[in-house]
């Protein structure tokens, strides 16, 4: 700009001074030396005044042309940039809205899921209900029998043995009762009796059966009594099976042997119904103690096919008290109570067979 001023300001003084050079000298001054140098001066100066401007002009443009072009590309920059943004902005919004659907059906299917859960929760609790009421159904009876054995002391055997004298002998030569495993079962006031196999060198001897209904046979009920336990039983329902020869109170059946006495006890003598027992299997015993001392030890089973148990019970008998009461005179010790390890056999399309008692 401050050449431009320069020039315009020259070639006005380069007018100035041809105006006055004419005016004062007339013809003269135009063929002066000093004319025509004021006149080169101004078309020097006018021409680069022109040439300049040109050049100021085309600058001027070409900056505009820039300005414009850089501006354009800052918008065309800012367009992109906009777009991307609204692009990132739909994609964020399309991310969204798909999580929210994801999420509303994973809800969905998670409360259907629940729903059927639920609904299967009460199909199992009512079919194990009529499981259970067909079970109970099951087991609504009396437990059939029960077989209480111990193996008798020394003093035991011996007294059985000495019994075992007062016997007749048997028909069969070379053997004796004393070595045949006896079964002897209550028949109203008298015995039935049957005799295992006896091993001899020449074989099996088999003897034949008794009943002391006969006067032959009236010894065989020493043996018996000699075998037989003075005891109290207390079952967990409540009832009590009491056993006392001396009062003529017999297990159903007795079986004797030198390393084994079994009690079989059958309805009257035991009253347990199955449904009971499934809620309260616990036994205690009360024994009388002389003139023998009570075993160290029980092993108890179920005879019921819908009920099984078979444990050995170690007695802790404890003295019960002097007392005036004559079930506590004869029964001076107690054992007890003791829990019974009971497994139910369910049988029919519902079956289930649970699980035992777990033994302490």
């Amino acid at each position: 700009m401050t050449l431009y001023i320069i020039a315009g300001l020259i070639c006005l003084f380069s007018v100035v001074a041809l105006f006055l050079e004419i005016r004062s000298g007339g013809q003269e001054a135009l063929g002066s030396a000093r004319f025509w140098f004021e006149v080169a001066a101004f078309v020097t100066t006018l021409i680069f005044f022109i040439v300049a401007s040109n050049a100021q002009q085309k600058e001027s443009a070409a900056k505009d042309s820039a300005a414009e072009k850089q501006a354009s590309d800052l918008q065309i920059v800012r367009n992109s940039q906009k777009a991307q943004g609204e692009t990132l902005e739909l994609q964020l919004r399309t991310q969204l809205a798909g999580a929210k659907d994801q999420a509303e059906a994973q809800k969905k299917e998670l409360e259907l899921q629940n729903e059927q859960n639920e609904i299967s929760r009460r199909l199992i609790e009512a079919q194990q209900g009529e499981i259970q009421l067909l079970n109970r159904l099951n087991l609504n009876h009396n437990l059939s029998g029960i077989e209480l054995s111990f193996t008798p002391s020394r003093e035991r055997w011996n007294r059985i043995a000495l019994a075992y004298l007062g016997t007749k002998s048997p028909p069969q030569q070379g053997v004796s009762y004393i070595d045949a495993p006896m079964t002897a079962e209550r028949d109203g006031d008298h015995w039935r009796l049957a005799f295992g196999p006896i091993d001899m060198k020449e074989g099996n001897k088999k003897l034949d059966r008794l009943s002391t209904a006969e006067a032959a046979n009236k010894a065989f009920e020493d043996v018996i009594n000699e075998a037989s336990l003075g005891l109290r039983i207390e079952w967990g329902n409540g009832t009590n099976t009491t056993l006392e020869p001396w009062s003529q109170d017999y297990p159903s059946a007795i079986y004797v042997s030198h390393d084994r006495i079994s009690l079989t006890l059958h309805p009257p003598l035991v009253s347990w119904n199955l449904n009971e027992l499934k809620d309260n299997a616990t036994v205690k015993f009360y024994g009388r103690d002389f003139p023998i001392e009570l075993p160290p030890s029980f092993r108890i089973r179920s005879l019921d096919p819908a009920v099984a148990f078979n444990q050995t019970i170690q007695l802790d008998w404890k003295f019960r008290g002097k007392s005036r009461d004559y079930e506590q005179q004869m029964n001076r010790q107690s054992s007890g109570p003791h829990k019974l390890n009971i497994v139910f056999k369910f049988v029919g399309p519902f079956a289930i067979r649970p699980e035992p008692n777990v033994r302490k």
